[in-house]
């Protein structure tokens, strides 16, 4: 029982997050225009692709265990129901695990290994990085 709960815990903080993301998006989107107005010069600070890779590799990490989390919760949800013990917080475990599961899928594909290599390529042919990395990297520098 106390690990359903931790995973109900990590999965409501997943969702909480998400929102919060969400509404930051749109103070970053100003700042994303406005990198895509002006060209990075060429060559590419090593601190730079330092940067765009941590953010890759946390946001594999990060989808991964949200993936896991959430598949868990909602396998769990599947048992309780085909036991017959299922009630309405089965119910709500089930969406919750399968919505953390969903954000974690998305987040493996976009963070993959061959999007970050065309984010690499793409920043020392002196284009801008996408939306989803520029609003990272400005938490980076913080």
């Amino acid at each position: 029982m106390p690990i359903k709960s931790l995973l109900i815990l990590v999965c409501l903080l997943l969702t909480l997050s998400g929102s919060s993301l969400a509404q930051a998006t749109t103070a970053t989107s100003q700042s994303a225009s406005i990198v895509d107005q002006q060209a990075l010069p060429i060559p590419i600070a090593d601190s730079t692709q330092q940067a765009v890779h941590k953010i890759f590799k946390w946001g594999r990490r990060l989808s991964w265990a949200a993936a896991v989390s959430g598949g868990l919760v909602t396998y769990s949800g599947i048992s309780y129901t085909a036991r017959g013990d299922g009630g309405w917080r089965t119910g709500i475990d089930m969406v919750t695990g399968g919505y953390a599961a969903f954000i974690g899928v998305q987040g493996i594909v976009r963070f993959n290994r061959r999007h970050e290599r065309q984010v690499l390529a793409a920043l020392a042919q002196g284009q801008p990085v996408p939306p989803y990395v520029a609003q990272w990297l400005l938490y980076r520098k913080r």
